[in-house]
Parts: structure tokens; C-alpha cells; sequence
């Protein structure tokens, strides 16, 4: 009988130890080498969005978007395992903003507009002003101002019209109305403002003037209360008169003033804007002043002259009720004697038509 022994066979690992390696928490073995972390990778993404001032001479604000990733990285990029050896990669992340934009549509440009509304004639109590400025583009109705002076405005830059409408007002005076009518002139009607400028345009309001005819003719005037004038003034008429008187003359000398005086009717006149009025009147001419003189010139060089009467007189008149009838009277008689100085005056107050 033949035996056998007991044998084994043991089976060994000839190549080189292994060493760990990690990924964060999570390990494994592997093989000795140089290994890489792995790649970047984005594991989310969000917008912000914010808004800032527009810049200087700008209403509104800039809307700001922003676009964020946030990436997932590992630490080190790269290294080596030995045998035995651990090798521990660890991941973090960090926020990359990847896009920015501006929107500053919301930016208004900024100016100054400047309104000057003066007034050529005042009368007093004047109506207020009717001006308008209305830009392109401008948000609402404008700009109205209906206040006399300066006022600056910020508006939107761009091109601004102005306008002004006619303004008128009835003035009552001692029981008399009259209409005045206010028209605008404009500096400059179309008013072009660029961002940070000022610019300015005056409008200036000028009263409609009426007519007023008298006995001095007719004039232009502002509207208001008015009396007739004229009349009581004329030119001197010089009257020379001689007599031959044979061996000797006698020669009259007579320097005459004659004056209009005019009475005028339902006086006095209300005259408005436009309108022409004519004060109704009845006028006389009447001697006003007279200088008389009555001389005796003897032919005879060797004999003087002589003067008999040297005399002047002043009158004046009114018309008014004598003795119960409305007529022109006498109202003043001033005389005086050149050669003896005596002077006298009355006040007749007689009817002279």
C-alpha cells in the first residue's frame, strides 16, 4: 500500500503595494502613480439683479443684471500615490460672475428751462399771464406759467416750444369800463436743452393801445379814462391901420390874440383796446388879448412924436349858465394904460353870442 503526504499551494502578489486613494470622504485603494483631480464642473446658476443712479443731470436709475455660476473645483489639481501611501483629493466651490449689463433706458436727461414774462405797460391789476412750454416727448401737459417774473424749470432735455396766449381784463373807473387787451411777443419760440444746460426764452406782454381824438387831434393811448383838451391858445394877428391927416398922421397900431376855447360833451371817455373815440365839442374863437396904440406922427422931422393911447387888455371865457341861459360868457377882463400905469380888472360874467 503506498501513501501519499498532504501538499499546498500558496499564491503571492509579486507587483508593487497599493495605496489609498480619496475623493473627499470616499476611499479606495489603487495603484501606486501620478493622478489628476478631475475636471471643473458648474453645478448651479442664478441672475442678480439692482439698480444705481443715472449719472449727474439724469433722472431715474440703471437697471444692472448680472450673470453668476457657481463651480465646483477640486484641490490639488494633481499628485502621486506610493505604495502605503494616501492620496486625498477634496472638492470646494467658488462664485464666477460670467455676463454684466447696463440698461439705462430708464435715464432721463436733465435740464433747465428758464420762463421770463415781463410786462411792456402795467395799468395796474393786471390780468395774470397765460405761457406754455411743451416739449418733445415731455411726459403730461408741460409747462404753464401764469405768474409775471422769472421761474426756472428742470426738465427732460430736448426741444421745448413756447407759446403765450392773449390775456385781456375790464378796468371800472368813476363808473366808466374800458377793455385792455395784453398780446405776447416771444424771444425765442423754439428752445433746444441739452443734459446739465439752461436755457431761457422771454415773453414780453404789450397792452393794445386805442384812439383818442380831440380838439388837438387824434393819439395813440393805453386804454383809460380821458378828457378832451385843447382850445384857449392862438397866434397874435398884427393889425396896422394909418390915416393921412394932411400936415400930420395918426397911426393905429393893434396887435390882437384871438383863442379857441372849446366846450366839450359828455366828458369824460372810456377808451379801450383797439377803439377809436372822438370827444364831441362846440368851439368858439374869441379875442383873447389886444394891444392898442394911437400915435400922432408929425411930418415935420423937427417936431416929436406924439403918443394919445397906449392900452392893453387880456379877457378869458367859459361856458356856462348866465342869467339862466347857457351861452359863452365873459368871465375876466384885465385892462391896463401903458402911459399912466393904471391897471383894473372885472369879472363881467356876461353872455358874449
Amino acid at each position: 500500500m503506498r501513501s501519499y503526504e498532504n501538499s499546498s499551494v500558496t499564491a503571492a502578489y509579486t507587483g508593487p503595494l497599493p495605496g489609498t486613494l480619496c475623493y473627499d470622504g470616499s476611499c479606495q485603494q489603487a495603484a501606486p502613480g501620478y493622478y489628476t483631480a478631475p475636471p471643473e464642473e458648474v453645478v448651479s446658476t442664478w441672475t442678480r439683479r439692482y439698480t444705481k443712479p443715472c449719472p449727474p443731470n439724469h433722472r431715474g436709475d440703471i437697471t444692472v443684471t448680472e450673470d453668476w455660476q457657481t463651480v465646483k473645483y477640486w484641490t490639488p489639481s494633481a499628485g502621486g500615490l506610493s505604495s502605503r501611501g494616501t492620496l486625498v483629493f477634496r472638492s470646494n466651490t467658488r462664485d464666477e460672475r460670467v455676463d454684466y449689463r447696463e440698461d439705462p433706458s430708464n435715464c432721463v436727461p436733465l435740464g433747465y428751462l428758464r420762463l421770463n414774462v415781463t410786462l411792456a405797460t402795467a395799468l395796474g391789476s393786471d390780468p395774470d399771464p397765460n405761457v406754455r412750454a411743451q416739449g418733445q416727448g415731455q411726459r403730461g401737459e408741460g409747462i404753464q406759467k401764469t405768474t409775471w417774473g422769472t421761474s426756472t424749470y428742470e426738465v427732460q432735455a430736448g426741444t421745448y416750444t413756447v407759446s403765450a396766449e392773449n390775456i385781456g381784463k375790464t378796468f371800472t373807473s368813476g363808473g366808466l369800463s374800458y377793455w385792455a387787451q395784453y398780446t405776447p411777443s416771444i424771444s425765442t419760440a423754439s428752445v433746444d436743452i441739452s443734459a446739465g444746460q439752461t436755457r431761457e426764452s422771454t415773453v414780453t406782454y404789450t397792452v393794445v393801445n386805442g384812439t383818442f381824438c380831440d380838439y388837438n387831434g387824434c393819439r395813440s393811448v393805453v386804454p383809460g379814462i380821458y378828457s378832451g383838451s385843447g382850445g384857449a391858445a392862438g397866434e397874435p394877428q398884427p393889425d396896422y391901420d394909418s390915416t393921412d391927416m394932411g400936415d400930420y398922421w395918426y397911426i393905429t397900431r393893434t396887435t390882437s390874440t384871438y383863442g379857441t376855447y372849446v366846450r366839450y360833451f359828455n366828458s369824460p371817455y372810456a377808451v379801450s383796446s383797439g377803439q377809436t373815440v372822438n370827444a364831441s365839442y362846440t368851439s368858439r374863437t374869441l379875442l383873447t388879448y389886444q394891444h392898442f396904440v394911437l400915435e400922432k406922427d408929425y411930418k415935420d422931422p423937427l417936431k416929436n412924436d406924439e403918443t394919445l393911447v397906449d392900452e392893453e387888455r387880456w379877457w378869458s371865457y367859459e361856458y356856462k349858465i348866465v342869467d339862466g341861459t347857457s351861452c359863452w360868457a365873459q368871465t375876466y377882463h384885465r385892462y391896463k394904460n401903458n402911459l399912466t400905469g393904471e391897471e383894473r380888472t372885472i369879472y363881467p360874467d356876461i353872455c358874449v353870442n
